[in-house]
């Protein structure tokens, strides 16, 4: 406990990179097996997603699951953590462009933890994938459609992207406004 609060205060004291250093103690014996490991990683991958490095926060926290989950789950104590392992590892997904992994963990947590306040959270980080996605589909055809010379098929073609692109983004409207409000 005193390492996690040690990394937290130098965190906060404007040492981010000792923070994480710190918290890397925590993914690898002994720290690894602390009853406070699963915090300490959620803690380093939250860091390193400020440090704009969400694909090292997105692997910290799969491996975090893969060696806590299990254990996690059967703790009484300790399950509630696991509906927040997989939020902050489907916003770490999301953030590191992996939309379409972050929605399955983010969807897992809607479905298994819908009482908890982050399936909510994560209910609106999933349509916002969808979202994503859309858009992306949409400017890469509208870039592709503003080219001169353009052959019919490859037309058609940008034309078959863009329609995905708005199906996309009108499936997260439809998936946010699915969802019951509290």
């Amino acid at each position: 406990m005193a390492i996690l609060e040690r990394a937290r205060v130098m965190g906060q004291a404007g040492d981010p990179n000792g923070a994480v250093n710190e918290l890397r103690r925590f993914t690898n014996d002994p720290l690894k097996a602390a009853s406070i490991a699963p915090m300490a990683v959620l803690h380093l991958s939250t860091l390193l997603r400020s440090q704009n490095k969400a694909a090292e926060a997105a692997d910290v926290m799969d491996k975090c699951r893969k060696d806590h989950e299990q254990k996690l789950t059967a703790d009484p104590a300790r399950a509630g953590w696991v509906p927040l392992l997989q939020y902050h590892h489907g916003v770490a997904l999301r953030e590191a462009g992996k939309r379409a992994e972050a929605r399955k963990v983010l969807d897992q947590v809607v479905q298994s933890a819908p009482d908890r306040p982050e399936a909510g959270e994560a209910a609106l980080r999933s349509g916002q994938c969808l979202k994503d996605d859309g858009q992306q589909k949409i400017i890469e055809a509208q870039k592709k459609l503003t080219t001169t010379n353009l052959k019919p098929e490859e037309v058609a073609q940008a034309n078959k992207v863009l329609d995905e692109g708005v199906k996309e983004v009108r499936d997260g409207v439809a998936y946010l406004l699915a969802r019951p409000t509290s």
